[in-house]
């Protein structure tokens, strides 16, 4: 960024060499327009003086390097906010991302059979197996688990910085 510093220093300020006026009308309603366009009838229009604020700092007595060094400072405070803005949210979508992970493991694991968790029941035309409440109860518990960690990934990733990545 250092590299194109002075050009940017040279735009920025051969743009404040150039002026346009700026008038501000009210119309018979009471809606204000801005045009750089002078109206027709010149008294119903408010010239407004437009500096940009290159050209305000420096008649505050700003040096030009103070100006240069003002502008790079808050690029680089904006550019460190950026970072750390996209560091937390990728942050928080992979600690969602791994408790989901975890949350569907331990769906897979709460599926698994064990000893008592299927129970017979004889009838007439033959014996049942059914299982039982405590293993329903487990593999719902872990299915509700699992929905949580869909949302709150779903939650991280709609919280994406409004600011353009670094």
């Amino acid at each position: 960024m250092r590299i194109f510093s002075p050009l940017l220093v040279v735009l920025l300020c051969s743009a404040t060499a150039v002026h346009a006026d700026v008038y501000k009308i009210t119309d018979a309603d009471g809606n204000v327009h801005y045009t750089d366009t002078p109206p027709a009838d010149e008294t119903s229009a408010e010239k407004i003086e437009i500096r940009d604020n290159i050209e305000n700092q420096l008649e505050t007595g700003k040096t030009q390097e103070q100006i240069e060094k003002e502008y790079f400072g808050n690029l680089e405070k904006e550019q460190a906010y950026r970072e750390q803005a996209w560091k937390e949210y990728r942050a928080k979508v992979a600690a969602a991302r791994a408790r989901l992970k975890t949350a569907e493991s331990a769906l897979e694991k709460a599926k698994e059979i064990h000893e008592g968790d299927t129970l017979a029941t004889k009838t007439p035309n033959g014996t049942i197996a059914r299982k039982s409440e405590a293993y329903k109860q487990r593999v719902k518990d872990a299915e509700d688990a699992l929905k949580e960690s869909q949302q709150a990934l779903q939650k991280a990733l709609s919280q994406r910085p409004k600011v353009p990545q670094p």
